[in-house]
């Protein structure tokens, strides 16, 4: 026969291990979810309009004078963590690329600067 008291400390033990594995899985689902990647980033159906409109002001804020602004080309969308649009400009200053993400935010805005192709010079 079993004393009363060994029955008692083995189910002790029996309820702390079951206890232990039930918080060990509790954690490892809060993590897996705390690491789960939201969408919330998501916006390829932005209004190119209102992101535009956000770049330049931008633009302006910063003290770049911006004369005779045009868009180029198709704004590309890049579909990453983030989400995020790049646009090219054209002035009468130059060309300049600016990039904004879903929550309209400027991530990139600078002057687009070609260098000038030297032809190979034999050396004397």
């Amino acid at each position: 026969m079993i004393s009363t008291v060994t029955r008692y400390v083995v189910r002790l033990v029996l309820i702390l291990v079951a206890t232990a594995i039930a918080l060990v899985s509790l954690f490892l689902v809060i993590v897996g979810i705390a690491r789960y990647e939201r969408d919330e980033g998501s916006c390829p159906d932005a209004p190119a309009g209102e992101l535009e409109a956000k770049i330049l002001a931008f633009a302006k804020e910063q003290g770049t004078q911006l004369n005779d602004v045009e868009f180029t080309g198709k704004p590309r969308y890049y579909a990453d963590k983030l989400g995020w649009w790049a646009f090219d400009l054209k002035s009468r200053e130059g060309n300049y690329g600016a990039t904004i993400d879903c929550d309209l935010r400027i991530t990139g805005f600078g002057k687009v600067q070609k260098l000038p192709l030297e032809s190979a010079k034999p050396a004397p």
